[in-house]
Parts: C-alpha cells; sequence; structure tokens
C-alpha cells in the first residue's frame, strides 16, 4: 500500500470507529434532542476567561455530556439572542431565573450584539482575589487568596453542589451561584467585609 492509501485508511477509521473521532464519542449520537440542556459554571480558568462555561446536557436525571462555552455564548444563549437546544424560545433565563442587569442588544451601525451583563461578571471574584486576566482592572475579587477561596469561603461554594473549584455548579445550581455572587448580603458573608 502507498503512503496515500495509507494515510486514507487511517483517517476512515478515525471517523467510522465508534469513541476515536474528535466529534465526540459514539454516546454523543445517542443522546435525544429533547434531553434537557442546563448553564454549567465552573470556577475555573480557561484560554480566554478566569471563570469557564458550559451547557450541560441532563437525560433521565444524570449529566450526559457537556458543551464548552465562550462567555459571550453562554450570554447569549441564556438570555434568548442566540436560539439554542437549552432555550429553544429564545427567552430571557437570566431575567427568569432573577439575575438582574444582563441584557443583550443589537447595535444595528457595529452590526454586533452588546453585552452588558453584570450578573456574569461577579463570578471571577468567588476564585480570585484580583482579576488574573485584568491586572489592570482595580476592582477586587471576594476571594480570600490570590487564586483560591479560603476554607470557609469554600464550604458556602458547596451549597451550589461546588465541592472543589474544578466542579461545575450545574441547572438550578448554576443559577443560584449567579443570584448569590450579585446578592450584596451573601457575598458580605463570603468575603467576611462589609461595604461590598
Amino acid at each position: 500500500m502507498n503512503r496515500r492509501g495509507h494515510v486514507l485508511c487511517v483517517l476512515l477509521t478515525l471517523f467510522l470507529l465508534p469513541g476515536t473521532s474528535e466529534l465526540g464519542s459514539s454516546d454523543d449520537f445517542n443522546i435525544p434532542p429533547y434531553a434537557e440542556r442546563i448553564p454549567a459554571i465552573q470556577l475555573m480558568p480557561n484560554w480566554s476567561d478566569p471563570i469557564t462555561f458550559g451547557i450541560a446536557v441532563r437525560h433521565e436525571g444524570k449529566i450526559v455530556d457537556l458543551d464548552y462555552v465562550s462567555t459571550k455564548d453562554f450570554i447569549m444563549i441564556f438570555s434568548g439572542a442566540r436560539k439554542h437546544l437549552a432555550n429553544p424560545k429564545g427567552v430571557n433565563l437570566f431575567a427568569k431565573k432573577g439575575i438582574q442587569y444582563c441584557d443583550v442588544s443589537y447595535d444595528k451601525a457595529a452590526r454586533e450584539h452588546l453585552l452588558d451583563c453584570e450578573g456574569i461578571q461577579n463570578l471571577w471574584k468567588l476564585r480570585y482575589s484580583n482579576n488574573p486576566y485584568n491586572q489592570e482592572e482595580g476592582e477586587p475579587g471576594f476571594a480570600k487568596f490570590d487564586s483560591a477561596p479560603d476554607d470557609y469561603q469554600k464550604a458556602l461554594l458547596q451549597q451550589f453542589n461546588i465541592q472543589r473549584l474544578n466542579d461545575f455548579a450545574v441547572g438550578e445550581d448554576a443559577w443560584g451561584l449567579m443570584k448569590a455572587a450579585n446578592d450584596p448580603q451573601w457575598i458580605t458573608s463570603y468575603s467576611g467585609k462589609s461595604g461590598w
């Protein structure tokens, strides 16, 4: 077999064998379209943001898949500005869940969506005392240490099913985490400081 034939066989094998393609495992194809898609938030950094966002797929009571999304996509989907299986009716789920100040508008002149979502902007503060992606920003975080909350703060995060920092708050826990990160009373308790 020549080199070209060998490469073709390898590529066909990668795409035809279940679970070997980068497109996903064979289980991805068994997820029904009616499975519930819900928000997921992880207090871990990624390549562009200090917090990681995703859309979890829950089927028969279990999380069966997780798609990572950018902060912008997360806001667009859950504000209803972008149609998605997680929000097929295009409802502003932030407003519905009591997360204030999370809106998307469209600037026709600039031909782009303008995102204004304070409900998301405070999440990094739960993990950090200073924003690691924007050292110029003088606004402090709520965490006790530079890159982690202390034991008391970690205990408070457990109410959102965050046992370790790499755990995801999913569904109602994610909505609760966003709400708490913007609740002055909860923030005062979490940070141990008054005046927030």
